[in-house]
């Protein structure tokens, strides 16, 4: 079966050499072999991914074609049985099929997983869940040791037990997760009402449910967490009055035009004056699916949203750090030429960002990249737990960004928190948590024109003029109330 599918996927090899200093030597011949759960929809669709990675492999070849022979594979998975339950069956048939000495092998796949609304799983209930970020499938690159790379999602990597993988995913939500603990720590927040929106994109539920979960482990920040399935009637009204009964501090993971409702509520109850922080996440701006995070919808209530959003606090990429370059319109606009011939779908920016086409690109460009350099240094390539040395702890500048790759092989960007300044009408970054230090949350300006201007306010309403009620809440054990996670929207 295995050799009947080759002979469909993959491209014909060729060989040649190269003159490294006065040696003539063989270019390197390397395979990658791509594989993920069939999504349908949404960001980690392999309709999208394959293109863009179909992109960077012809590219690498023509880039290093006197030195390393770049063939792709795409394995055609048909159904999340044949990914998941089967899925080291899968990639072991390609492996045994593919494996010779001297070639060199590397599996890459964007990690997305089924559990998606609208998508694959969605239409198939009895299935279980997909997840393309199994670890088994990356302990066995190790133990063949062979590159395994992530290219979109981002998974966190034990080096004891992930020896050749690397997560050069864009959307690290372990990163978020970091960074809303570094801001509780900043200002002494010990209270905080987390409120998710389960009918939202899956990285709110990743990010709030970590969150609630490193919180938990740490016991220094007292919590409620909160879900609801909103719809068109959601007002948040109920959500907020137990917000006011126990901390000033709400982070709010869902769609943006939700987050504008709760913000339009909360002006109406007297709850956007300065004394409540409300935060939320915006992990790809402008990316439709998260929705359009802005006061101005062109209704009835933009001068109340205008007004209730100088309370918001948003968590976001640096955005500065992307360049903007003729290889980023090019990628951007090769993508979208690409996908309307293969897969008839023009997507927008906002349906596709081009941060993903350029993120998901580079992943693929940096391992030709380092493999280019390490061949130059007549490495065995084939060892990748020793060649994967070479990723750990480096900036790399790329055409339209810089890569920073941590010391477990985990790509990390530069995060900022932004403020919504009603006298620039503009979303204003002034808290930077950096790539290389994701402890640290740096001051990049003070805040300006936050409501009350008395910044920042208590996480605690009432403990400090001695309400007893209100402060019984604050006290009760962090797991008491983790474990106590109905609630309605109102």
């Amino acid at each position: 079966m295995f050799f009947w599918l080759l002979s469909g996927y993959l491209a014909k090899l060729s060989y040649g050499h190269a003159v490294v200093g006065t040696v003539q030597q063989p270019a390197a011949e390397i395979v990658v072999v791509a594989f993920g759960s069939p999504v349908t929809v949404g960001l980690g669709a392999l309709s999208r991914s394959t293109v863009v990675w179909e992109m960077a492999v012809a590219d690498l070849a023509q880039k290093y074609g006197d030195a390393l022979n770049i063939s792709y594979i795409f394995v055609p998975a048909v159904t999340c049985l044949a990914v998941c339950e089967k899925g080291e069956d899968v990639l072991s048939g390609w492996y045994y099929t593919l494996q010779r000495p001297g070639r060199v092998l590397v599996f890459l796949n964007n990690g997305a997983d089924l559990a998606t609304p609208g998508g694959y799983r969605s239409r198939y209930p009895s299935l279980p869940d997909c997840n393309a970020n199994d670890i088994s499938l990356y302990m066995l690159s190790a133990q063949w040791n062979v590159l395994a790379v992530n290219s979109l999602t981002s998974i966190e990597i034990d080096r004891t037990i992930l020896p050749t993988t690397l997560s050069l995913g864009f959307l690290r939500t372990p990163s978020y997760v970091r960074l809303c603990q570094n801001l509780l720590t900043m200002y002494n927040w010990t209270s905080m009402f987390i409120l998710l929106d389960k009918g939202s994109v899956p990285i709110n539920t990743f990010v709030a449910s970590a969150l609630a979960e490193r919180l938990n482990n740490s016991g220094r920040v007292t919590f409620v967490l909160r879900t609801v399935l909103s719809n068109a009637n959601t007002t948040f009204r109920d959500n907020l009055i137990e917000l006011r009964s126990f901390s000033r501090i709400l982070f709010f993971f869902g769609h943006a035009a939700k987050l504008r409702q709760l913000l339009v509520t909360a002006s109406s109850m007297n709850m956007t004056n300065g004394q409540y922080v409300y935060v939320a996440m915006e992990a790809l701006p402008n990316f439709i699916g998260y929705g359009k995070m802005s006061w101005r919808y062109s209704d009835k209530n933009d001068q109340v949203a205008r007004v209730a959003f100088r309370s918001l606090l948003v968590l976001q990429p640096d955005i500065s750090s992307f360049k903007t370059t003729n290889s980023s319109f090019r990628l951007a606009n090769e993508f979208r030429s690409r996908s309307m011939a293969s897969v008839n779908i023009n997507y927008t920016n906002a349906d596709h960002p081009s941060e993903i086409v350029i993120t998901t690109y580079d992943a693929v460009m940096l391992l030709g990249k380092v493999l280019h350099e390490a061949w130059r240094s007549q490495e065995d390539l084939t060892d990748s737990r020793n060649l994967i040395q070479r990723f750990l702890n480096q900036t790399f500048d790329m055409d339209s960004e810089s890569i920073f790759i941590d010391s477990n092989g985990v790509r990390a960007d530069n995060l900022v928190v932004a403020h919504y300044n009603s006298l620039t009408d503009q979303r204003e970054p002034f808290l930077l948590q950096p790539a290389n230090a994701a402890d640290e949350l740096n001051v990049i300006r003070s805040l300006e024109d936050w409501p009350s201007l008395k910044w920042p306010p208590s996480s605690s309403p009432g403990c400090e003029d001695g309400d007893a009620d209100k402060c019984r809440v604050a006290g009760l054990k962090t797991s008491e109330i983790w474990n106590s996670t109905a609630g309605r929207g109102g």
